[in-house]
């Protein structure tokens, strides 16, 4: 029992106790693991022997040796829950920046992305402040990796370059004149593995930047031919999956651009099937898998995506979700339904300005479906005095949008005639303000106001 009791030995008596109250909550009375950790807090002397025997009945049980192995397993598992009383600052402050990136991970991974951000934020901070440099880039991959620019983002990239090669030049001058005792090949053989990784995934970024300039530039023929010679599992990595699913998403993206619906719900049910794919999918994954669905009005399975991946795995962005489930509604002509989830999200919907106030003329809409003349004047009128407010923010498709509304259906409509231009200056929105079909507008505002009033 050396390696266990070499452990242990690092820790005071009270210490033990939290140590075995932390194992008991996490095995079953009768658990023999559990039995083991006891005889030793017990009897810490005693021979491999004595504990066998105490356990199985015999002296040499084959079966001992493993679990002991066990036992020391979950020890270093749960020993990170009871905290020295002493340490030297620098470690104690290195091991609190290291906790709450963990904790934020952790945080993130249940969706819960406001959170997560506050404690990158925080780590950010303590990073700073105690100089180290090489978990800034840490938390600048987690606020990549989980799309949270408020935290750090590619343009502070520069700055960061500059201090991870400037802490790395601190390191080499400060080692390379210390004399290496013996030989490490092993370690040399990692590194090299390291370099190749490194090479590797700068080549499949070099990949994901060349299909994301190509939307950029609005050159999609380009970008198809670039994917259309990869395929996704030739760059997944078990070890770090990040660009893998950067290269799915721009795939997919591209695919949404060009209307190819059906070829996106494909790659998606590809990877449905495979639950290890499942778990690690981000929520822009599930959100391309919903807009293929949206915009080939498959209503239940859209649906279905909103309450199997969205709400459970993805609770923060629920004002969005309910967004969404609202314009279903509204597509499937459910007005009552899609008003009630409108109002019911509205308060959440502030977080974005453009989600706010398209929720708001959504409303404006429905009341226009409905025939609902006496609050139609009225709804139009607020929306106006709202917009009049945050005219410097809004959508330009969303000012444009209300114009056309106010004119056709506000007070001073029925004494107006339509005219070719009223259509003409619908069609010209595409040249000013293109559609983003990523974004708040799943349904377009010019494309319905055509089909409702000059169809």
């Amino acid at each position: 029992m050396d390696t266990v009791q070499s452990i242990l030995n690092q820790f005071s008596p009270t210490e033990k106790e939290q140590l075995f109250k932390i194992a008991s909550s996490r095995n079953s009375p009768n658990s023999k693991k559990l039995k083991l950790f006891q005889l030793i807090l017990e009897k810490p002397q005693s021979s491999d022997s004595f504990y066998s025997q105490k356990i199985y009945g015999i002296g040499e049980k084959k079966a001992f040796p493993q679990l002991k192995k066990r036992l020391k397993d979950e020890i270093e598992e749960i020993m990170v829950l009871v905290k020295p009383n002493r340490l030297p600052d620098k470690c104690h402050h290195r091991i609190q920046c290291l906790e709450l990136i963990l904790q934020s991970q952790l945080i993130l991974s249940r969706g819960l992305k406001n959170e997560g951000a506050k404690l990158l934020e925080k780590c950010l901070k303590s990073a700073v402040d105690y100089q180290f440099h090489d978990l800034v880039l840490t938390i600048f991959s987690i606020a990549q990796d989980n799309d949270i620019p408020e935290v750090l983002s590619k343009k502070d990239f520069p700055k960061i370059e500059i201090a991870i090669k400037s802490h790395l030049q601190n390191l080499v001058n400060q080692f390379q004149n210390e004399t290496p005792v013996g030989k490490s090949e092993s370690k040399n053989e990692l590194l090299s593995k390291l370099v190749h990784q490194i090479n590797s995934n700068n080549e499949h970024w070099r990949l994901v930047n060349s299909i994301r300039s190509s939307i950029i530039d609005d050159n999609l023929e380009e970008g198809l031919s670039i994917i259309n010679g990869v395929e996704p599992q030739e760059i997944y990595q078990e070890e770090d999956s990040t660009v893998y699913w950067q290269f799915l998403l721009a795939k997919m993206e591209l695919l949404i651009l060009q209307k190819n619906y059906k070829e996106v719900c494909r790659i998606c049910q590809e990877h449905n099937s495979n639950t290890k794919h499942d778990l690690e999918a981000p929520a822009e994954f599930f959100q391309f898998y919903f807009l293929a669905h949206f915009y080939q009005a498959h209503w239940e399975q859209a649906q279905s995506i909103i309450k199997n991946h969205f709400l459970p795995f993805f609770p923060d962005q629920n004002w969005k979700w309910q967004y969404w489930l609202a314009l279903i509604k509204l597509k499937q002509k459910e007005y009552p339904h899609s008003l009630k989830l409108l109002h019911a999200s509205q308060s959440e919907l502030k977080k974005s300005t453009q989600y706010y106030l398209a929720s708001k003329l959504f409303e404006i809409i429905i009341l226009i479906e409905q025939g609902d003349q006496d609050w139609l004047e009225y709804k139009i009128e607020n929306y106006r005095k709202l917009l009049s407010r945050w005219k410097n923010v809004a959508s330009q498709r969303i000012i444009l949008a209300f114009q056309t509304i106010n004119k056709l259906y506000g007070s001073g409509s029925k004494s107006r005639k339509q005219s070719d231009s009223d259509l003409e200056n619908i069609y010209a929105w595409e040249k000013s303000c293109s559609w983003d079909p990523f974004g708040f507008e799943l349904i377009r505002l010019d494309n319905w106001i055509i089909s409702r009033q000059f169809s």
